[in-house]
């Protein structure tokens, strides 16, 4: 990874050849998994492609969900340590350690299938794990289990883990205790990225979050983000 890409713009980055490259390369990767299993080339939906979409890699970014990548990349380059809850197939996360050379990741994933319609996570999301730790030595970290759980334990373990990027993108009615079990492992001020915020218990949470003032709403034009229905940025208190 070139260090001046930090310095690029979110087009120069999402135009390089590093970034293709590095893209195509985790694409294939997801379905070669799938595809030794005789499966659907299909993932579950996330900031580039949209729910179930097969051979979703022969397919353009979904245009709605542009503001939401830009976020990101505008997101990571002012953290450090991000911490993402559904890591899916590791895109976002591979758009976040690609806008910033610096950023450490942990990303937690259930890695099962819990919905019978959902696409074959179980086998997808372990193969991009294992490409994201490959690609990306040193810089991540990727931990299988439930939200609920592994969230309270990290944060016990690490209690001085610095998180500045916290990005939950996993279930929608997890959002609340999530954010209270992982407080104590973030920095005042740090970012908080509801995913799915057309999502009526993401909005739920979030409200609740401010109602007892753990989170906070902040100026997203002084901050250089896009205001959008897809995702809420706030800060932790």
């Amino acid at each position: 990874m070139d260090n001046s890409l930090k310095d690029d713009t979110y087009d120069d980055l999402i135009h390089s050849q590093a970034w293709r490259d590095k893209l195509a390369d985790l694409n294939e990767t997801i379905a070669d998994s799938l595809r030794r299993q005789d499966e659907p080339v299909r993932m579950n939906g996330n900031l580039f492609y949209r729910h179930k979409q097969v051979d979703f890699f022969t397919h353009p970014f979904v245009p709605d969900f542009e503001p939401k990548r830009r976020n990101f990349v505008t997101l990571a380059r002012r953290s450090t340590k991000l911490f993402e809850i559904g890591v899916n197939g590791g895109h976002s996360m591979l758009l976040a350690l690609m806008a910033n050379p610096d950023l450490r990741c942990v990303g937690v994933d259930v890695c099962a299938q819990l919905d019978p319609s959902w696409a074959r996570v179980d086998i997808y999301v372990p193969a991009a794990f294992a490409w994201l730790g490959a690609n990306f030595p040193g810089r991540v970290e990727t931990i299988t289990g439930n939200s609920l759980v592994i969230a309270p334990q990290y944060a016990l373990d690490h209690p001085d883990a610095g998180i500045d990027f916290l990005h939950l993108d996993g279930a929608k009615d997890t959002h609340l205790r999530e954010v209270l079990a992982l407080r104590d492992a973030m920095r005042p001020g740090a970012f908080v990225v509801h995913d799915d915020s057309n999502a009526r218990p993401v909005r739920r949470s979030e409200r609740q979050l401010r109602r007892i003032r753990i989170t906070e709403a902040f100026d997203l034009d002084e901050a250089g983000l896009i205001e959008n229905r897809w995702h809420t940025v706030r800060r932790l208190v």
